[in-house]
């Protein structure tokens, strides 16, 4: 896998959150290729097939993965023109412009429905269970995001905003004014089966990298102050949001100049440049809120650890679910159905 690696999805504080019309609808984008199919049919191993063969003839490959599995794709996108995706719940996408621009791929060709209608109940049980620990999940993602904001809240009192704004300003001055602000959602964050994950794409794509120190959780406010100035410039970017708390940026590129500034809990590569948030606290009142804060960190911490053994449960029922559905596959007409496939999307990319 040699492209950038992104999310497009979030398990959050707000319940399952999709940016795929965002993603996927870009009108950079020219065909759109959407599997349909149900767990283990799979629609990964295609499109990371579809993915090799891409990146063997030279084309760019942008590969989205899974939040809740990363080790599983949500789709790719190749050479900027062309998207693979899997159109299924929870992220359910339906062609706007069927067979003009949207092409429906459909994996249910290859199952044998009389075997699974022998395991429905299995299937149903199984379907529910997950369900179950993904409701489970997202109501302990919420109380960590609300207890989360409780601490920002408190945080932000001790800002002294108007020191970060020049900070930032006077970084932004050395970047040119662009034609016009636009805004692309890529995310680096997730919560999932596995815990929590962070992809490095932001900063191996960056030219510039300012790591922003998260000194009592103001590293988003900052992020924030970028993401208007580049408003006020007319600049392209690139945005990442909290999986916690979905409107509060982790990171941001500015596309023209491939400058990142990225919320960081302390680690630095060389190069980078430090902005440590501590800076712009009012350490006289960080000191009075310090003991609530760090208690309310606790609660949080194992709010969330609890959502990420119950996303662990829900994963364990879908690999259930594909161990069902793949023993009712027929792989070897999908394979030859495959390779058709994977030629025809390339020679068209």
């Amino acid at each position: 896998m040699n492209g950038s690696s992104h999310f497009a999805a979030l398990n959050s504080g707000k319940g399952f959150i999709s940016y795929y019309h965002k993603v996927f609808g870009s009108s950079e984008i020219k065909r759109r290729y959407i599997i349909k199919g149900g767990p283990g049919t799979g629609k990964s191993s295609l499109m990371r097939k579809i993915a090799e063969s891409a990146e063997k003839e030279g084309k760019s490959v942008e590969y989205i993965q899974c939040s809740s599995d990363p080790s599983s794709l949500d789709g790719i996108i190749i050479n900027e023109n062309t998207a693979v995706l899997d159109g299924t719940a929870p992220h359910v996408y339906e062609p706007e412009t069927a067979g003009a621009r949207d092409e429906i791929i459909n994996l249910g060709q290859f199952w044998d429905s009389d075997r699974l209608y022998k395991s429905y109940n299995e299937i149903a049980a199984l379907s529910a269970l997950k369900s179950g620990a993904y409701t489970k999940a997202y109501k302990f993602l919420s109380a960590a995001m609300n207890v989360e904001q409780i601490n920002r809240e408190m945080a932000y009192s001790c800002l002294l905003r108007a020191k970060m704004r020049n900070t930032v300003a006077r970084i932004m001055r050395a970047v040119k004014d662009g034609e016009g602000f636009s805004v692309k959602y890529r995310f680096i964050n997730a919560i999932g089966m596995s815990g929590s994950v962070r992809l490095d794409s932001y900063e191996k794509n960056a030219k510039s990298v300012y790591a922003v120190y998260d000194f009592y959780g103001l590293g988003g406010e900052l992020l924030r102050e970028v993401v208007d100035m580049a408003a006020d410039k007319k600049l392209e970017i690139t945005v990442s949001y909290s999986p916690l708390i979905p409107d509060l940026p982790d990171a941001v590129m500015l596309n023209e100049t491939k400058t990142v500034f990225i919320v960081t809990d302390g680690d630095y590569e060389d190069g980078w440049h430090k902005i440590n948030m501590k800076r712009f606290a009012d350490a006289e009142k960080i000191n009075l809120i310090r003991g609530e804060y760090r208690s309310n960190q606790r609660i949080k911490d194992a709010l969330v650890l609890s959502a990420e053994e119950r996303l662990s449960d829900a994963g364990r029922y879908h690999f259930e679910l594909e161990k069902i559905y793949t023993s009712c596959m027929d792989f070897d007409s999908m394979i030859v159905y495959t390779e058709k496939l994977c030629q025809r999307i390339i020679e068209k990319a």
